[in-house]
């Protein structure tokens, strides 16, 4: 795969406003030389935008809410809007919270 092929396949999977905010920093920091912009788009790209989460496509989620959905209905087993509010107040703190499960 070319260069060129690579930054195209980086820059499809990028959400709009990272692409745009990469190209403005490359427009306003550098002579407008495409090997500039390959090693803004590495720096900038090296960040991860999922925050963990899988890349799952719509079908794959429909998927993982209908398993959940179906345990839900055979255990019966849920997490209280409580257990969930008790868990994001605490989250970036000194004391965090494991995710209730």
């Amino acid at each position: 795969m070319s260069k060129l092929e690579q930054i195209v396949k980086q820059i499809e999977a990028l959400p709009g406003e990272q692409v745009k905010a990469i190209v403005l920093a490359w427009l306003t920091a550098s002579d407008g030389r495409f090997e500039d912009f390959a090693v803004k788009l590495a720096e900038d790209t090296d960040i991860d935008t999922t925050l963990g989460f899988p890349d799952l496509t719509a079908e794959e989620m429909r998927q993982e809410d209908m398993q959940r959905w179906e345990n839900y209905l055979r255990t019966g087993h849920s997490i209280s809007q409580e257990q969930v509010a008790e868990w994001l107040d605490n989250i970036g703190t000194d004391h965090e919270l494991p995710c209730p499960k």
